[in-house]
């Protein structure tokens, strides 16, 4: 068992500022959501530096808005010791990864399914507020945990899913290891209600921020040591 878990929502997205559900829909990050990244990775390394953290791997949702948070997450601890931080940074990541990956700076990176976003199938793309008012969408599914959108999935189902994933990744770690998994609001969120109130229907009490930091122990009881830190960004 590891020691912690720190729970990273991925960066910006455009569907974050236009307030609507993404889903497992896939998209990139913006550019203020990879300078969100890259923030990121440098408070990972300020937190190890300070001895408050010592990360031993990443476990990233496969969805292409957590893969390159995590990519850039991991070069800003990587490089935070030489200083760099600029807009060409973003640019070139990218090929200083591929020069130091074989230095042993980055961490290890691992990519798991489970990890991915609660799917609300045809309804993905919609509005906070349309899904609200045309479906009820929230009030359902927190209602009943069966209930599931035309081809998606219901919040029973992403509960089972997360929390199984959660356990398996914590299972895999001693506990003088701190672990990294950057995922997505939503899932997270069902992820926390379920495994601290064993209530997936509480999740909406678990508002994540973009690229914050939320530490969680899975000792026996489970214990939320620090919720939405994003004061790095």
């Amino acid at each position: 068992m590891a020691h912690s878990l720190t729970l990273v929502r991925h960066g910006l997205i455009q569907a974050n500022r236009d307030r609507v559900w993404h889903g497992s829909t896939d998209s990139a990050l913006l550019p203020r959501g990879e300078s969100q990244a890259l923030r990121t990775g440098l408070e990972w390394a300020r937190l190890e530096q300070a001895g408050e953290f010592q990360f031993s791997a990443v476990y990233v949702s496969p969805l292409q808005r957590c893969q390159r948070t995590a990519e850039l997450a991991n070069a800003g601890r990587a490089l935070a010791p030489l200083g760099i931080f600029s807009r060409a940074w973003v640019r070139y990541a990218p090929q200083r990864l591929a020069r130091r990956a074989s230095t042993g700076e980055l961490l290890p990176i691992h990519t798991v399914s489970e990890l991915t976003e609660w799917s609300i199938g045809d309804w993905e793309g919609m509005s906070f507020a349309d899904l609200s008012s045309e479906h009820r969408f929230i009030d359902r599914s927190r209602h009943d945990l069966a209930y599931a959108p035309p081809q998606g999935e219901a919040l029973g189902a992403v509960a089972e899913r997360i929390s199984r994933a959660l356990h398996t990744i914590d299972s895999q770690h001693g506990p003088a290891e701190r672990v990294l998994v950057v995922s997505h609001g939503a899932v997270m969120a069902v992820g926390l209600a379920s495994i601290l109130n064993d209530d997936p229907s509480l999740w909406i009490d678990y508002a994540l921020a973009n690229c914050s930091l939320t530490e969680l122990s899975l000792s026996a009881p489970p214990e939320l040591l620090s919720m939405n830190r994003s004061g790095h960004l």
